[in-house]
Order: C-alpha cells, then sequence, then structure tokens
C-alpha cells in the first residue's frame, strides 16, 4: 500500500512540474502557493520567494467573466515564456485566506513574481500584448 501511494505521489508530483515545463497554467492552492512562490502573512510583511523562476500568479473565481475571458491569454503567455516564467492559477473563493493576506480586492487579479524584488500587481482585463510587456519589464528586466 505505502508503495502505490508513493508511486501516486512521484505521479502527481511529475504531472505537476511537466505543466510548467510545457507551457501551461497550474491550478494551485494555498499550500501549493505557499511551496511554490513563499507566503505572506497578515502580522509578517516579510516575503521571500521559493520558485525556481520568475512567476505569474492569476487570482480568479469561476463566476468572474473577465477572468474566463483572461485564462486563454494566460494559456498561450505560458507557452510563449515556458522554461522562462511559471504560471499559476488560484480560485479566490477555494482560498480566501490567501487571497485576504494578499490584499485581493476584485478578480482578474494578477501579481508579478520576480526572483529578487518586489511583486508587482495589475487589476482587470488586459490584452496579451499589455500583459507580455509587464512579464518582460517586472520579470525577465526585459
Amino acid at each position: 500500500m505505502k508503495r502505490i501511494v508513493l508511486t501516486l505521489f512521484a505521479s502527481v508530483a511529475m504531472l505537476c512540474a511537466s505543466a510548467q515545463i510545457k507551457g501551461k497554467v497550474q491550478e494551485i492552492d494555498m499550500e501549493q502557493f505557499a511551496e511554490k512562490i513563499g507566503f505572506i502573512l497578515e502580522q509578517d510583511t516579510s516575503f521571500h520567494f521559493k520558485g525556481n523562476r520568475p512567476a505569474v500568479v492569476d487570482f480568479n473565481a469561476t463566476w468572474c467573466g473577465p477572468c474566463r475571458k483572461l485564462a486563454p491569454i494566460l494559456d498561450e503567455l505560458a507557452k510563449q515564456f515556458k522554461g522562462k516564467v511559471d504560471f499559476y492559477s488560484v480560485d479566490v473563493d477555494k482560498n480566501k485566506p490567501l487571497a485576504q493576506a494578499l490584499q485581493v480586492r476584485s478578480v482578474p487579479f494578477l501579481v508579478f513574481f520576480p526572483k529578487k524584488g518586489t511583486p508587482k500587481t495589475l487589476t482587470g482585463l488586459y490584452p496579451k500584448e499589455v500583459i507580455a510587456k509587464k512579464i518582460n519589464e517586472i520579470l525577465l528586466g526585459k
């Protein structure tokens, strides 16, 4: 039984890793956010990025029309920046404490996490070109 559980765990971990290699947006929860990005607690303002590559995190909701329109744009950008930037998606309704800690007041809410430096945000629906420009400026230093 232990072997089956370990094999299943390893398979899930490989699938999650391959999502970033193939250039896909990976849906994550609060626990995965803490592992892959880092965490900000309301009483602790320090933040240390834990990721291997800069990341874009899309805070969204299933009921949000602009969020649904943004999803395919982020999928395209994940392919465009494959291997350079990781893309994640967080459902604010399923992860309220995380959304509150990051002061997400409306969705869609993008957070750009550089490997070093201060995260930057973008609220609302923007064209692919605008988001790509932000990625290049904030995350890739271009």
